[in-house]
């Protein structure tokens, strides 16, 4: 969404190590992320991972639905969502973006459910409103 792109590239799916149930290590990336399915013995499962992806994406959604419709409430999210970069942090042995603290992290789970919670109030006012 900051940079006008309507989607984006998740390299990995399946990539799984010998045995992802007993560890999930890899040799190279971080524990987990070459995978967000496992093998289950009743077909695959979700990795939270992969749960946490598929709620930002369904919040994202919502946020490019609501611009039009709910330009308030998609501008206190935006407002929101331009508050991280003041957020310190520092790169891990992997290239991500990490909180610098404990409290910076509670700081930005905060601030996802703030975000989440505004645009549920705003699609669920969205729908009360279609269907009068």
């Amino acid at each position: 969404m900051a940079y006008g792109a309507d989607g984006f590239l998740r390299w990995a799916l399946d990539a799984w190590v010998k045995d992802p149930l007993v560890n999930g290590s890899h040799w190279y990336w971080e524990s987990g992320d070459p995978f967000l399915l496992y093998p289950g013995t009743n077909g695959t499962m979700m990795s939270l991972r992969f749960q946490q992806m598929q709620q930002a994406l369904n919040d994202s959604r919502k946020y490019l639905f609501l611009q039009n419709k709910q330009p308030a409430l998609v501008s206190e999210v935006t407002r929101l969502l331009d508050g991280w970069a003041q957020l310190s942090g520092e790169t891990n042995d992997y290239g991500a973006q990490v909180p610098f603290s404990e409290n910076e992290t509670l700081q930005l789970i905060q601030t996802i459910q703030q975000m989440h919670d505004l645009l549920e109030k705003g699609a669920r006012a969205y729908l009360k409103e279609s269907n009068k």
